[in-house]
């Protein structure tokens, strides 16, 4: 599944019905005699379902307007909701086709029906469904907390029978996803997404626009599970589940060639989404492009309940004509169709080419590698052709799966050169043929920044460079007190920063000026401006693109007087495109990414774009057709027990090998943006420590990072976070050479433990080899487990004697043979190096393997999940409320200081934000806060960022958040940001010298998760100011302060 905010869920028109209105509702018939999943509403259950036909249309105000275009029966038996839909629309022939794929976001612009299910649950999950006129399905599971769940692809049943004036949908959904430890009324709502088409007098159509129509009223958008109905019957029922395989995954092998015939293998993997066990019967369909002709393969199976198997077909072939390759899952039992799926064509001969530059300039020649499918048998008697347009530029014999080979750089003009690559045999017939684009430009000496496709690296004026800095700056333009903040960075050797700042004149006029600034502290510098697309509710996708291109020009000019001054610095890294272009919208945000790449490149050939993804990358073929380097951004939560981020090592490594796959596939580098050392106080009370945080920067890189930027300035606070980064740092400057262009192909046996996050199987030790430019190898390793382990690294490869020692700290390794040991602290790290003069055959083998008996398990704290379920219960939510826990020393456990001058002093005494053990209301301390050397104007703010936990409960609760605070001289002004939900509520308060408390009322209902559930203490510039005791507790009057977590 993709994260989407689907284009028919916003709208920013009036409401129809006022938020009091009753919803409605219905009882659900039951039936002992499922229906034919065929589109066809014929079945005899159907007479007797319940029917729902009034159904109200979006954005006609005040008047109520229903549609009678939809009509929609309901039924179920003990496992399935069984749904029928007539949808009519009298210009069916009129229709054109959007939605093609699976999830694909374009089924809301086509004539579709929606669904949305849910038993009530605090978290307000549910399920969304989505089916065209053409059958094609997407789904979601959605929560507040969560957002869509990217990963959730749990089956449904779905036919469609298309007439001349409507469209007929059966529909089958398993029930037991409703399935609670507690009862809860069962809520439900149907869009119908109407394309009406205006055709003329001649029957020609000249115009269309797409009518909503909510069958349970809504006010702003679709996706309002507070105003969806109820099924009246439901809410103690508890079903069956049905036998429910899915295909998960497939693979279409090369060719291969056994006994003298070729053939190629394609295998499926099948996922039980359900506790039931069945059998199931895989069919495969082989369909020649050329001729039609169909070949079939069948396969039967069983599968336990929550289990998954794979099956593999072995497809012979007489010639390399490209196939369509289509599977279809049945129950066995029933014969019920559970999916059809079309998985891909047959291997091409020819698999891929690529050149080993984005673009040339003074190289003497390029490199192109080809990767073909076809056995080395048949390839040794074939040659490669290359030409361009005008000549014929080389041909190469006797070719390997994997083959390299120059071009003269010469031969090409200056721009944008198409070179044709065909694959022909002994005979001359051609097996396959490429093209591919090489981009050759003037020499701009001093102002390149190129991409090596090959190695997957940053190339700095054709020098390898390995960014590692800050990915966030808090400060838009260059202000003195700047200047603190970039030399802190200078002297802890890091290397990059990314510049936050818009597309306006205000921060554009600055551009000049902050280069300048960064340069003088060594600085390479990125450009993060920002072009994300704001959502455009109530439009069609291609209406929304329309309106978007308007604001996309708006920004041009901007955008563009930003390139004069970045091309001309010469510590311009970057341009940053779209921001984590796979959230909300993001189907809008890859068009604006395209735009944005285009406009570049026309701009400045010479620097590259980078695109950054939340951890995931639409599943589409051009989603990272708009940049030249990619990264992630995988913020770990240090401390939680449940979740794949609180597993800070092996989320690095699950999520950065996920990136690593695609990057290797489309030949570029990518960035990691780890987090720096905290977040949000609310999902991350503690911050990583300094063993974790060179742990996790370890793991990127041994999974494929050529760059780490942290994320952000404002995330590292305290001398030991900086220590983590300087070291990192420092050990980058001996072992980064090696990692940029010393990488090789290598195999690591991790056995008995295995690595596999697809199937999540991970190691207790990383590991990754590279070859040392000047000679010999370095090994890193990383332990990601929280406690001591003893590990044997195994060097089979090496045939000769090596010796071994530890870089980082520096320490001999005593070796037996090929095999050494150490004992790794928890979440060690190291960097070995293995003295060789060998040139070790890839793939290089190295086995890994942990001695469980002899490691050290450390004891398990209480997690936060059990900590944070004690404070919703407790008078007072909020946790800490007199900074007494401190899991790292002087650094209150469920606070952060916010926008900070001199982070590496935060915490120590007399900084701007520490524990005042002289000063405190209650127990040992008070927070200190002191801004006496801050600017009048500024925004660095050394303020408190808090956390609360309220009970989940979506009812409006009065509370009240009281705290004690008192000035230097008095008179000091603080503001409270408390941020309840969906409002933010603001209170200014002026202090005396001595404690006093002050309080401030709020409401809480419908908690939005860990992200906003926080607040922000915010002294006046240039004051000194002291906190303590605060509460936030039920009420409307603030009561004797408890300390009672």
């Amino acid at each position: 599944m993709k994260k989407i905010l689907l284009v028919s869920v916003f709208f920013l028109c009036a409401a129809l019905i006022s938020e009091s209105t009753e919803k409605p509702h219905f009882s659900l018939q039951e039936t002992s005699i499922a229906p034919k999943i065929d589109g066809v509403l014929d079945d005899e259950c159907w007479k007797k379902s319940s029917k729902l036909d009034d159904f109200f249309i979006f954005q006609k105000k005040d008047t109520g307007e229903k549609s009678q275009d939809t009509e929609v029966f309901l039924t179920r038996d003990a496992k399935w909701l069984y749904i029928g839909a007539i949808c009519k629309n009298a210009n069916m022939n009129q229709l054109l086709q959007l939605g093609n794929e699976h999830d694909d976001h374009k089924l809301y612009s086509d004539d579709s029906f929606e669904i949305f299910l849910m038993r009530e649950n605090p978290r307000q999950m549910y399920y969304h469904y989505v089916l065209n006129f053409a059958n094609v399905q997407g789904e979601s599971r959605i929560s507040k907390n969560a957002g869509h769940d990217s990963g959730w692809n749990t089956p449904w049943l779905s036919a469609v029978k298309s007439g001349a004036e409507s469209w007929t949908a059966e529909i089958a959904i398993p029930l037991y996803l409703l399935n609670s430890e507690t009862s809860g009324d069962v809520k439900i709502n149907f869009l119908r997404n109407k394309v009406e088409v205006t055709v003329d007098n001649m029957g020609m159509k000249f115009g269309e626009k797409i009518k909503y129509s909510f069958w349970s009223p809504v006010i702003k958008r679709a996706h309002e599970p507070e105003n969806f109905g109820t099924i009246e019957n439901m809410k103690d029922f508890h079903a069956d589940a049905p036998f429910l395989p899915g295909i998960s995954k497939t693979v279409i092998g090369d060719y291969k060639y056994l006994n003298g015939k070729i053939s190629y293998d394609i295998s499926a993997e099948i996922i039980s989404f359900s506790p039931a066990d069945g059998k199931f019967t895989l069919l495969l369909e082989e369909e020649n492009k050329n001729t039609g002709k169909i070949h079939d393969f069948t396969k039967e199976g069983f599968l336990s309940g929550r289990s998954k198997t794979n099956i593999s077909f072995d497809i012979p072939t007489e010639n390399f004509s490209t196939c369509d390759i289509n599977l279809t899952l049945k129950d066995t039992a029933s014969g019920t169709v559970l999916q059809k799926l079309n998985i891909g064509t047959s291997s091409s001969a020819f698999s891929d080419a690529y050149p080993d530059r984005n673009y040339y300039t003074d190289e003497k020649q390029v490199n192109i590698r080809c990767t073909f499918s076809l056995p080395e048998k048949i390839l040794q008697e074939c040659s490669l052709n290359i030409s361009d347009k005008d000549s014929d530029l080389k041909k190469v014999d006797k070719l390997f799966s994997e083959t390299t080979f120059p071009v003269d750089l010469s031969k090409l003009k200056i721009g944008e050169n198409t070179i044709k690559l065909s694959l022909n045999d002994s005979k001359n017939h051609i097996l396959g043929e490429k093209e591919i684009q090489i981009v050759k430009l003037t020499p701009n000496p001093g102002l390149e920044v190129k991409t090596d496709r090959f190695q997957r690296i940053i190339l700095k004026n054709n020098v390898p460079f390995f960014p590692f800095g800050i990915f966030l700056s808090s400060e838009f333009v260059p202000i003195p007190e700047y200047e603190r903040v970039l030399k802190n960075f200078k002297d802890n050797g890091l290397n990059s920063i990314i510049r936050t700042m818009k597309y306006e004149d205000f921060y554009v006029q600055a551009n000049k000026a902050y280069f300048d600034m960064t340069s003088k502290y060594k600085l390479m510098t990125g450009i993060w401006g920002s072009i994300t697309p704001a959502e455009i509710p109530g439009k069609s996708f291609e209406e929304e693109k329309i309106l978007q291109r308007g604001r996309y020009e708006k920004l041009l000019p901007f955008i563009k007087e930003t390139v004069e001054t970045a091309k001309k610095s010469s510590n311009f890294l970057f341009y940053y495109n779209v921001d984590e272009i796979n959230l909300s919208n993001w189907q809008m945000r890859l068009v604006v990414a395209d735009w944005f790449y285009d406009t570049i490149k026309e701009l400045d050939p010479y620097h590259p774009v980078l695109g950054l993804f939340s951890s995931s990358i639409p599943k589409v073929k051009n989603a990272t057709d708009s940049m030249d380097i990619l990264a992630f951004d995988i913020y770990t939560l240090p401390g939680w027990s449940k979740g794949v981020y609180s597993d800070v090592g092996n989320c690095m490594a699950m999520t950065t090998s996920k990136l690593e796959d695609t990057a290797k596939s489309v030949h570029k580098p990518f960035l990691i943006v780890p987090l720096a050392g905290g977040l949000a106080p609310v999902g991350c009370p503690y911050p990583l420590s300094y063993q974790e945080q060179l742990c996790q920067s370890y793991i990127a890189i041994i999974n494929g990072a050529r760059g780490l930027l942290y994320y952000s300035s404002d995330g590292v606070y305290s001398k030991y976070m900086w220590k983590s980064l300087s070291d990192m740092a420092a050990q980058l400057n001996i072992i980064a050479p090696s990692i940029l262009t010393g990488q090789l192909k290598q195999k690591i046996d991790y056995s008995p433990e295995e690595f596999d996050y697809k199937k999540g199987n991970f190691p207790s030790v990383y590991g990754c080899i590279f070859k040392k430019p000047e000679g010999g190898y370095f090994l890193l390793a990383a332990n990601v487990k929280n406690h001591e382990v003893d590990v044997k690294y195994t060097l089979n490869d090496f045939t000769e004697n090596i010796s071994v020692k530890s870089i980082f700290p520096e320490r001999k390794i005593a070796v037996d043979g090929k095999t050494f040991s150490d004992k790794l602290e928890p979440f060690g790290t190291r960097t070995y190096f293995i003295e060789s003069s060998l040139n070790l055959r890839e793939p290089v083998k190295i086995h890994i393997s942990v001695d469980k008996k002899a490691s050290k398990f450390a004891g398990l704290s209480n997690s936060l999940e059990d900590k944070v379920s004690a404070i919703r219960k407790q008078k007072n939510i909020v946790p800490n409320p007199s900074f007494e826990e401190c899991k790292y020393a002087k650094i209150p456990n469920f606070f952060n200081p916010w926008r900070i001058i001199n982070t590496p002093e935060v915490t120590e005494k007399n900084s701007e934000w520490f524990l005042d053990d002289e000063n405190p209301w209650h127990g040992k301390y008070s927070l200190k806060i002191d801004r006496s050397s801050h600017p009048e104007k500024t925004r660095y703010r050394a303020a408190i960022w808090g956390a609360y936990y309220p009970p989940l409960t979506t009812k409006p609760t009065p509370y009240v958040f009281s705290l004690y605070m008192k000035g230097k001289e008095g008179g000091e002004k603080v503001l409270i940001l408390f941020k309840a939900g969906k409002k933010d509520i603001k209170k200014s308060f002026e202090l005396s010298k001595d404690w006093k408390r002050y309080d401030i009322d709020v409401t809480l209902e419908m908690p939005q998760g860990y992200w906003d559930s926080s607040y922000f203490i915010i002294p006046q510039s240039q004051k000194t100011i002291w906190v303590d005791a605060l509460q936030l507790e039920k009420g409307n009057k603030s009561t004797d302060f408890i300390l009672d977590n």
